[in-house]
């Protein structure tokens, strides 16, 4: 198979944004009361989606070009940016729709996005692209990946373990840099050293890290360290299953129609993801997940309105760099 050139790359990987953010809507929409037959596909396939994006940010990380003190400082101002206008967002969002308004609604929406529970993703995609771009650029590649799989073997341990078998840790080990710096150095590293798998591989891949799922899924619900309906970010199969799908979007051709749309589109994912939660809200209001056609309506009507409403705010131009 031929390698497809960047341009044809890049146009892969927009179109998977897209792809992507239509399955974290449906993993949001979801209810836990659902049936386990239907609660579990629900559960399972969307868990690519957001290892998808931090590989997508580690694949075009750029740690020779630049200086640290240049990046940080560039990378966090974009960020924190984005992350301080969507969190007022859902925090006057919040005030308006609902009484209990206190204290520790700030906080918490301060800390981990608060109502807003998606908003978790911006910091700890700044922390994580932070210790990929320090320990790549000043202790080298095997560095890189040893440190980055030690913090996901913690968070692994702790998230799936720690309440049968060690202390509880306060801490939602899916924020810092446990669980995005494997994925955004598994990103630089395929650019790097200019990994580009057939088609072929790339869906063997995928195929296996959703088995791999699938199965942790079903031993920590008979060991009795899991629910059905857990939602759980952690396991071993997120890894295969986040790259393989990675390896299929950097196998897509722009020629097809379909891919040529949904990549247009792929540069507002940005805001589209942050934005989808405030139409859920009045989505489930009117249509509770109480069935698997109600979530799935849900998820589509939360999509088209997601994506109506940030392709009009980019008609604004002082509004793009929080949407794009």
């Amino acid at each position: 198979m031929t390698a497809l050139s960047a341009e044809a790359r890049l146009s892969g990987i927009d179109a998977c944004r897209v792809v992507a953010f239509v399955f974290i809507v449906a993993l949001h929409a979801k209810s836990p009361f659902l049936p386990p037959r239907y609660g579990l596909p629900l559960e399972i396939l969307p868990r690519f989606a957001v290892p998808f994006f931090f590989l997508v940010s580690g694949y075009f990380l750029k740690v020779d070009t630049l200086k640290f003190s240049a990046f940080v400082g560039k990378f966090v101002q974009r960020l924190l940016a984005i992350y301080i206008v969507w969190m007022l967002v859902y925090l006057v969002a919040w005030r308006l729709f609902h009484v209990d308004f206190g204290f520790a609604t700030i906080v918490g929406l301060v800390v981990g996005g608060g109502p807003g529970y998606h908003l978790w993703f911006l910091p700890s995609l700044g922390v994580s692209v932070i210790t990929v771009f320090v320990i790549a650029r000043f202790l080298g590649d095997r560095a890189l990946v040893a440190i980055c799989l030690l913090l996901y073997g913690i968070g692994l341990y702790y998230v799936a373990l720690s309440a049968p078998l060690g202390p509880a840790v306060h801490w939602n080990f899916r924020n810092g840099p446990f669980f995005g710096a494997l994925f955004v150095a598994l990103g630089f590293l395929l650019r790097k050293h200019g990994w580009q798998p057939e088609m072929r591989g790339a869906l063997t891949l995928t195929a296996l890290g959703l088995l791999l799922s699938g199965v942790e899924r079903a031993a920590l619900v008979l060991a009795d360290l899991a629910t059905p309906s857990q939602a759980i970010d952690y396991t071993l199969g997120t890894v295969p299953f986040g790259v393989g799908v990675f390896a299929i979007a950097l196998n897509l051709s722009p020629r097809g129609r379909m891919v040529g749309n949904l990549a247009a589109l792929g540069r507002y994912t940005l805001g589209l993801y942050c934005i989808h939660v405030l139409h859920l809200w009045w989505v489930q209001w009117l249509l509770p997940a109480t069935t698997l056609g109600n979530v799935l309506i849900a998820t589509a009507v939360t999509v088209v309105a997601s994506v109506a409403t940030i392709l009009l705010l980019s008609r604004v131009t002082a509004l793009r760099r929080f949407i794009r």
